[in-house]
């Protein structure tokens, strides 16, 4: 190949080939902070886990679509189990879904003197 020097098509052949590796790892394992939908299932199996993972996926859709305001207490405790102790009070249950590098993400939800849901929120603590 005259006038074409082969270190750069080598350097050029690398970097087309990691980038093809990258996307395809991309197209079949998604990017780690997809949303998912909610599933009541694999929210019950991800308790206790300390990383981002499934949990965190599911945030969004679990908020814009399962917790809305008036929601009865008994029923939020149905849908996402019982809350521990440290993270309960009568008015406020704070539920960890993950924890990285000392930040912790946590859903808050706050209920009402009628035991029905006034506001949900995220937090990054």
């Amino acid at each position: 190949m005259p006038g074409f020097p082969r270190r750069g098509f080598i350097v050029g052949f690398c970097l087309l080939s990691l980038f093809a590796i990258a996307w395809t790892s991309y197209a079949r394992y998604g990017y780690p902070y997809d949303n998912l939908e909610f599933d009541r299932d694999t929210w019950m199996k991800e308790a206790g886990r300390s990383k981002i993972g499934v949990r965190y996926q599911m945030l969004d859709d679990l908020v814009a679509n399962y917790l809305p305001v008036g929601m009865r207490k008994a029923d939020v405790m149905q849908l996402l189990g019982e809350p521990t102790d440290d993270y309960e009070t009568e008015s406020n249950w704070t539920i960890p879904v993950s924890h990285v590098s000392d930040v912790e993400r946590v859903v808050s939800v706050h209920f009402d003197a009628d035991q029905r849901i006034r506001l949900v929120a995220l937090y990054t603590e």
